[in-house]
């Protein structure tokens, strides 16, 4: 199988720290970096759910369950709409622009220096919106238009210490995506710490709590 990347495609555009929530609402104005955050929140409390009696994979698939429906959720209340295509969960603007998956990712999620992968193998569904991303790009000064499909990844270390960002591929090879146009990358959240306070765009503070249940 060929990698489907255009020569194009230029290295990522990464952005980070102060330039998150204008980037964010660039993409779109209802998107925050509390929105994110508080999505990773609801999986953590998930995983936390889990106990040895669960099946071994049990911890990491209650995490994405949660983090997809709260995500989705969230971005219901903002006008966005559900797909489920091929049973694959995403999440659609209203002006039809921005397309978000959700996936867990590997090492490199969240890192600058790093080169980030999907950890699962994905199939159809995402072959042909990162396609389609790749007639965007090249297209765009054309004027063509279509919805861009981008990915918010996450990266659960053993410490605790959960890295996130949220992306727009750029490739895929056998299941996996080798390479991102643009990379937004936020600020690790530790699931053992104490209460994180995540500003919002512009003003707003967002606080959530994440806790583990006595079994």
């Amino acid at each position: 199988m060929f990698e489907l990347i255009s020569p194009n495609v230029p290295r990522p555009i990464i952005h980070m720290h102060d330039e998150v929530p204008t980037r964010l609402w660039k993409l779109h104005p209802s998107l925050e970096e509390g929105v994110f955050y508080k999505s990773n929140a609801a999986g953590v409390a998930a995983r936390n759910e889990a106990t040895p009696a669960h099946a071994p994979t049990a911890a990491g698939s209650l995490h994405w369950f949660y983090s997809v429906a709260e995500l989705r959720t969230a971005l219901k209340a903002r006008r966005w709409s559900y797909n489920n295509n091929n049973n694959c969960p995403l999440i659609v603007s209203d002006d039809k622009n921005v397309m978000i998956a959700v996936m867990t990712g590997d090492k490199d999620t969240g890192r600058r220096e790093g080169y980030p992968r999907n950890q699962g193998i994905k199939g159809v569904v995402l072959d042909k919106a990162i396609k389609r991303n790749l007639e965007l790009f090249v297209g765009r000064e054309a004027g063509t238009v279509g919805t861009e499909l981008w990915v918010f990844l996450y990266h659960v270390e053993v410490g605790g210490e959960i890295r996130m960002e949220l992306s727009l591929p750029a490739s895929f090879v056998r299941g996996k995506i080798m390479g991102w146009k643009e990379r937004i990358i936020f600020s690790p959240m530790n699931s053992r710490a104490e209460p994180i306070v995540v500003p919002s765009f512009p003003n707003v503070d967002i606080d959530f709590e994440v806790t583990r249940k006595q079994v």
